[in-house]
């Protein structure tokens, strides 16, 4: 019941309170979401022998205090279609998702920029339900019965006792 709870929190909350914007941006432009400020470097080549990856340098700040930088990527495979790379910041709090749509000769990038919040919740709630699914389905299980106890081995009784 802990696992239900836990993953109902955080789909509640992810559903009531995600946030969504997305800017074209220039070199040294910024975009405000939430409570983080996303400043846009420039585009960067990450290509190597078997890809073509162009990303984005995206510094990111949380109230004015440098965090990290993250870079959303697209990829280009020889006879496929290009893949997006979503860079991620996961806290307990909240996730928050970089995405790079698009791009110019110009070096100006399509960012698009999502928080999701009380991720983590719904991936502790699932834990939760594995982890107990698996003590619920273990080999033995003890249960009383009046002043009796039956020890179950793969659903056989295989002895009583009593207590």
């Amino acid at each position: 019941h802990l696992g239900v709870t836990l993953m109902i929190i955080g789909i509640t909350g992810s559903n009531a309170f995600k946030q969504e914007r997305e800017a074209l941006m220039t070199p040294g432009d910024s975009l405000q979401i939430g409570d983080y400020t996303l400043i846009y470097n420039g585009l960067v080549d990450h290509s190597n022998n078997r890809a073509q990856i162009v990303a984005a340098d995206v510094r990111v700040e949380l109230k004015d205090r440098y965090l990290m930088t993250l870079y959303p990527s697209k990829q280009f495979f020889p006879n496929q279609d290009p893949i997006s790379e979503v860079d991620i910041r996961q806290t307990l709090k909240e996730d928050l998702y970089l995405i790079l749509t698009g791009w110019d000769k110009t070096g100006r990038a399509n960012i698009k920029a999502l928080i999701n919040p009380l991720v983590v919740w719904i991936w502790t709630g699932g834990m939760v339900m594995l982890i107990g699914t698996l003590i619920a389905l273990g080999p033995q299980r003890v249960k009383k019965i009046g002043n009796l106890q039956v020890t179950a081995f793969e659903g056989k009784a295989v002895e009583v006792s009593h207590v």
